[in-house]
């Protein structure tokens, strides 16, 4: 099972002879209870060619809390905003719930042990006068190791806020840091990414395409294939977590988008290639299909139910039941695809459409030429 939700937090560099200051001052608004250190060991997983690092994810196992997978995040000024997810599980195998929320940046690759650190953590919780939790900051002492040798280590502070967090509390923790002498990280790295040391990682398979004037039909298609491709991996997650119903519409949309571009131009597209990409992504679109087209209804038939006069109140609960039933068997088939190996493969191949399609000729010609009489149909 998942536990979960939004992260976040900033990360400080910590100066050499640093001493964590009092972190709430009589006018803070908030208390400050330093909790006992602790020490523990993060070992983490990648593919070999690092595409969780690439992608900014990372998935690892702590002998203090088990496994834990942070999705790609979004900067909000000095914080660092992206999903947290925990499992429990052995040290020795990932859980199959944290592989299907790194899967589309997994994919048909295998998962492997890429590095691992110790640190001591001394934590402090911030709480207002209620005892509402506002922000963790933890000062972290790491060694990051390669076999039992210490290659390097680092000392920072985090920050992560907690919900009940006021507008005011990162800057006041922010203040106290400052004038202590820590400084915001550069780039906010990661763990990971300092475990990693210094290898060097390629950029992610994927990224947005800027497409310029005079384009060819080659630049442009990759252009759109890697935006819907993208949309794709952004809310696959949530479709396995199933936490908001808008992550299953908007993979839907992906999909049907790519299809949609694949079928649009398909004069300057390879035909086995094109037939045996777009078969799949029906498949694939047939199945989030069903349990949108449930999602739909079911909205539908609440606002319904609810207009209906008390007497019939019971048979339109009886039809809501039978109608999450329905949707049930469906999400169930979406989770079982999503584990398979054909799901993963087709990963694979819109990463690969996206990257190089299979063109003819004719798609080195400029996209204002070639294009006009291939969507004309249907833009009309």
């Amino acid at each position: 099972m998942a536990i979960g939700g939004p992260e976040r937090e900033t990360k400080l560099t910590a100066p050499t002879g640093f001493e964590m200051p009092a972190l709430a001052r009589p006018d803070d608004g908030f208390l400050a209870d330093k909790r006992p250190a602790r020490r523990y060991t993060t070992v983490y997983w990648d593919t070999p060619d690092l595409r969780l690092a690439r992608w900014g994810a990372s998935l690892r196992h702590r002998d203090d809390e088990g496994w834990t997978v942070k999705l790609p995040g979004t900067a909000d000024g000095v914080l660092l905003v992206r999903d947290e997810h925990t499992f429990e599980g052995g040290a020795r195998r990932v859980p199959d719930e944290a592989v299907a929320l790194v899967l589309a940046y997994v994919r048909t690759a295998k998962l492997e042990q890429v590095a691992r650190s110790k640190a001591v953590r001394e934590p402090t919780v911030l709480r207002d006068a209620a005892g509402t939790e506002l922000a963790e900051v933890v000062d972290d002492q790491v060694q990051v190791l390669d076999g039992r040798r210490v290659v390097t280590t680092y000392r920072e502070i985090e920050v992560e806020l907690g919900e009940g967090a006021q507008p005011d509390t990162l800057d006041k923790v922010l203040a106290h840091l400052h004038e202590a002498g820590a400084a915001e990280a550069p780039g906010q790295v990661s763990k990971y990414r300092q475990a990693l040391g210094g290898r060097e990682l390629d950029p992610p398979e994927l990224a947005v395409l800027n497409v310029k004037p005079g384009a060819s039909v080659d630049e442009l298609l990759r252009a759109d294939l890697s935006a819907s491709v993208l949309r794709l991996f952004r809310h696959l997650p949530a479709v396995w977590l199933d936490e908001d119903p808008e992550a299953v519409h908007q993979a839907r949309v992906a999909v049907r988008r790519v299809r949609s571009t694949l079928r649009t131009v398909r004069g300057v597209l390879d035909k086995d290639w094109i037939k045996r990409l777009r078969d799949e992504l029906k498949w694939l679109a047939d199945l989030l299909g069903e349990v949108r087209d449930a999602d739909v209804l079911r909205a539908r038939l609440e606002r319904a139910v609810a207009d209906l006069p008390e007497a019939d109140h019971a048979g339109g609960r009886q039809m809501l039941r039978r109608l999450a039933d329905r949707r049930d068997v469906a999400r169930a088939a979406v989770i079982e695809a999503m584990g398979g190996e054909r799901f993963a493969q087709l990963l694979d191949d819109v990463v690969a459409a996206a990257q190089a399609p299979a063109v003819t000729d004719a798609a080195g010609e400029p996209a204002a030429k070639v294009l006009p009489p291939l969507v004309r149909k249907d833009w009309k």
